[in-house]
């Protein structure tokens, strides 16, 4: 029997399963014996392993894996929501669009099937103007003594309450700080041509948010009235936020990269405050510019 490797020729010597099998080599010109293995038939064959799909298999076996700093800037605006509709409404009678930017470093893993998993951390500072006409009336009230007397007689004394009402009618200007942070877990999906690679891109993430100096408002009976946040005491929200990106890269080396996200993203629930007090939920959109790193690529 002639194979591709060399040439050989096998004899039995006999139909026994310990049969000596006389084998030729021409290749090494030598004899040998072997004595093969008994064959039993009744033995299961060894199960062949199935063969995953390919989508399967993209995803079990990253192609790499990555970490990135990222720096960007939004337009944001916010929209206040609470149980007292007056202070609420002059609330947002203070609020105006304003900018912000975000600092933030991101980890993540690619499959070859495109996909991509990322989650990191971002922070936010951003400051707007604070605005406001206080109006509000203030009553005090007084205690009179009236003393009737005839000579050195006195012939009655008794008490009368005075009312006076002081209205107050003043600008309040300042500048409003807060910061945020956002803990946020993305799903991408890519495409390459070339050096550049374009794709979309979803997130949605638990943001922490306090004000840190400025003024606000305050509800009473006179009306409302700006207070400052020393006073009135910081506010801070959680919220649950969200939206969707598109992704531009371009691949500086093999290794490194340069990616431009603009995006949208808007608040999906809050978590706090959750007793009625007021609290501003916010809309931004704005561009993402992150620098990548591949730790780990894989062929």
């Amino acid at each position: 029997m002639a194979f591709s490797t060399g040439t050989h020729l096998e004899q039995a010597t006999g139909d026994r399963p310990d049969a000596e099998v006389e084998v030729y080599r021409e290749e090494t010109a030598s004899v040998g014996r072997v004595q093969p293995r008994a064959l039993r038939p009744w033995a299961a064959p060894w199960p062949a392993e199935p063969r995953k799909p390919q989508a399967l298999a993209a995803w079990e076996r990253p192609r790499a894996w990555w970490v990135a700093v990222s720096a960007g800037s939004y337009q944001r605006t916010r929209t206040w929501h609470g149980d007292d509709d007056r202070l609420i409404g002059a609330l947002q009678g203070t609020e105006v669009p304003h900018s912000s930017q975000v600092f933030g470093v991101l980890s993540g893993v690619e499959w070859r099937g495109g996909w991509s998993l990322a989650a990191g951390v971002e922070c936010a500072a951003g400051r707007y103007d604070f605005r406001h006409r206080d109006r509000w009336r203030t009553r005090h009230d007084s205690l009179v003594q009236h003393v009737v007397t005839f000579n050195s007689m006195v012939v009655g004394n008794f008490m009368d309450t005075v009312s006076t009402v002081e209205e107050t009618n003043r600008s309040v200007a300042g500048v409003n700080r807060y910061t945020s942070v956002y803990i946020p877990v993305e799903v991408a999906w890519h495409r390459g041509w070339r050096r550049w690679h374009y794709g979309i891109r979803l997130g949605a993430g638990v943001e922490f948010s306090a004000m840190r100096s400025g003024n606000t408002l305050e509800t009473g009976l006179e009306g409302e009235r700006s207070v400052d946040l020393a006073v009135a005491g910081r506010r801070t929200a959680v919220q649950l936020t969200g939206g969707p990106a598109l992704d531009f890269g371009y691949a500086l080396t093999e290794r490194l990269g340069l990616w431009a996200t603009p995006s949208w993203s808007t608040t999906l629930l809050s978590l706090r405050p959750t007793d009625g007090s007021p609290y501003a939920t916010r809309e931004q959109i704005g561009l993402r510019v992150r620098l990548a790193y591949t730790l780990r690529p894989k062929p």
